[in-house]
């Protein structure tokens, strides 16, 4: 139904906007819609003003957020004032909010307009850790806390999830980085 739907977008893809259209003038299903992150709740039948209101809303939201990283992140070169740190903590954002994404190296140096290398030399010098790395950790963080609040998942639907489609590198990956198998991760959370 609409609020699996929108839990489903929620957590896999945080930053994409949801509007629910719905016949239910029930309370409890829009707080749920909410707390998935519905920017609006629209009761069927729907009004045409009603519905180009919330796509607006939803569109002037995007366009904000997509303004506030580009003057973040600056130009090629980086802009002045903006400090290498600053950048860093922006990429760190970046990945945050797209860690369920399919996202290379390229595709980060094209949302900030600098060289992956350039990016690569900088998070490392600021973080301790290539930004691959710092992507791997979050994403089985994640993991973690999907197995942990969602008992009955599928190994499977976690590493989906939080980007990984292929169940088998995503086990390799947790095993290598939380020193167990999502499977054992799960069995020691039951006792």
């Amino acid at each position: 139904d609409g609020l699996e739907l929108i839990k489903a977008v929620h957590l896999q893809h945080p930053h994409v906007r949801k509007i629910l259209t719905t016949g239910y003038a029930d309370f409890e299903y829009a707080r749920q819609a909410v707390r998935y992150g519905a920017s609006d709740y629209l009761l069927k039948p729907i009004k045409a003003a009603e519905l180009k209101q919330a796509v607006v809303k939803a569109r002037t939201s995007i366009e904000s957020s997509n303004r506030r990283i580009k003057a973040d992140a600056g130009s090629l070169g980086g802009p002045p004032g903006v400090k290498p740190e600053e950048i860093v903590q922006l990429v760190q954002h970046y990945l945050r909010e797209n860690y369920a994404c399919d996202i290379t190296m390229e595709d980060i140096s094209r949302q900030f307009n600098f060289s992956s290398a350039y990016l690569s030399k900088l998070f490392l010098k600021y973080t301790g850790e290539p930004p691959t790395k710092y992507l791997i950790s979050l994403r089985i963080n994640e993991a973690k806390y999907l197995l942990a609040s969602h008992p009955r998942m599928s190994v499977k639907e976690a590493g989906e999830r939080v980007g990984y489609p292929d169940q088998f590198y995503f086990s390799r990956l947790f095993k290598q980085v939380a020193g167990q198998t999502p499977s054992e991760y799960q069995k020691g959370l039951k006792t």
